[in-house]
C-alpha cells in the first residue's frame, strides 16, 4: 500500500459510525505512524450563546467536517482549564 492508500484508509476508519469503541481510542490515543502522513484538521471556536461565557473549541477533519475533539471551559474556575 503506498503511502495515499494508507492514509485514506484512516480517514475511512475515523468516519465509520460503527467503529468499536476501544478501536476508536486506539485511534486516537496513538501517534499516527509516518507512513500515513498529515491529516489537516480545522479548530473552531464556538462563542455563541451561553458559550460567550465558557468557550467551547471544536477540532475537526477539514475534509468531511467531522467532529474529532470538542473541549470546552469549566465554569466557576479561575484558570483555563477544558
Amino acid at each position: 500500500m503506498d503511502n495515499k492508500e494508507l492514509h485514506d484508509n484512516f480517514i475511512a476508519q475515523i468516519n465509520n459510525p460503527f467503529i468499536p469503541y476501544e478501536e476508536l481510542k486506539k485511534l486516537f490515543m496513538l501517534p499516527l505512524p509516518p507512513r500515513i502522513g498529515q491529516i489537516r484538521c480545522t479548530i473552531v471556536r464556538d462563542k455563541s450563546g451561553w458559550n460567550k461565557f465558557y468557550p467551547k473549541y471544536i477540532c475537526k477533519l477539514s475534509d468531511s467536517n467531522k467532529n474529532l475533539l470538542v473541549g470546552k471551559k469549566k465554569a466557576n474556575n479561575t484558570t483555563s482549564n477544558y
